[in-house]
């Protein structure tokens, strides 16, 4: 396929021709859902339906704002039409912060429209993109924060800024990248990374949810190494309309947990019987 024009891309932004996936953060230790992340596709069938291209395509014609603004919008709407339950992850560069919610009254009025309190919304910082200005980055998410907006970093451990990143920014939730989770099972090291990231999410006071869980080894990994929040293709894909309740192999890993827990329980009190 050609690189799209820069009139494919403007009649995408002028005639809001995106659809909003959410896919699905499950609380594991709950059993239940934390939220869902939206993540925007282009019109089917063409090179721009991949979120790589159409903002790939925008970033080439100076049009990356627009479009940003047209995915929040259209995350918020999507949200709200399907009633869903939990929190709203709306996935944003640093840049946007600062320069477009900076002046937080549109985005509050937003949410006022789609009768969505500010305290459901999670914004996610992509890793992938570093802020021009952290100090206006900074104060864009203090004032946001004031409304009960809450900030996760995306994606950590695959881009710029790490844990520079997030010892400024102190965000309320960190989501690790996904090649730290793959094959975690088999890989002692990974364990260790995982292990440590936890700690100083704990010591920080942050959520950690854990991306990109492919399988049941990974899941059953993740879970008996203490992340109690997930989301992955195993879990459940993105889809235009999202779950509301928790898939079958959550509610075994749980199930099997109370298992354990009782064995263990029996045996001491046989011990103290003896």
């Amino acid at each position: 396929m050609n690189f799209p024009a820069y009139s494919d891309v403007t009649h995408i932004i002028q005639h809001a021709r995106l659809t909003s996936l959410l896919q699905p953060i499950y609380n594991l230790a709950t059993n239940s859902v934390l939220g869902y992340e939206a993540l925007v596709r282009g019109p089917k069938n063409t090179l721009l339906h991949s979120p790589y291209h159409l903002f790939k395509a925008a970033d080439e014609f100076g049009l990356t704002t627009e479009l940003e603004s047209l995915c929040v919008t259209k995350a918020v709407e999507t949200f709200s039409l399907q009633n869903l339950p939990g929190k709203l992850f709306i996935n944003v560069t640093p840049n946007y912060v600062t320069t477009q919610l900076n002046d937080s009254n549109c985005f509050i009025k937003l949410l006022k429209q789609q009768g969505i309190s500010p305290n459901r919304i999670v914004i996610e910082l992509t890793e992938q993109s570093k802020a021009d200005d952290l100090a206006q980055l900074k104060s864009a998410i203090a004032r946001l924060k004031t409304f009960g907006i809450q900030f996760a970093i995306d994606d950590l451990g695959a881009g710029y800024s790490g844990l520079i990143q997030w010892s400024e920014i102190q965000p309320d939730i960190i989501k690790l990248d996904r090649h730290f989770v793959q094959n975690c099972h088999q890989q002692p090291h990974k364990q260790h990374f995982l292990r440590a990231i936890l700690e100083l999410a704990n010591n920080t006071q942050a959520l950690t949810i854990v991306e990109g869980i492919e399988n049941q080894a990974e899941l059953e990994c993740i879970y008996n190494l203490g992340f109690n929040f997930a989301q992955g293709f195993y879990l459940g894909k993105p889809s235009e309309s999202a779950p509301i309740i928790t898939p079958n192999m959550i509610r075994g890993l749980i199930s099997d947990n109370i298992s354990q827990l009782i064995q263990q329980a029996e045996k001491n009190s046989q011990r103290l019987l003896n």
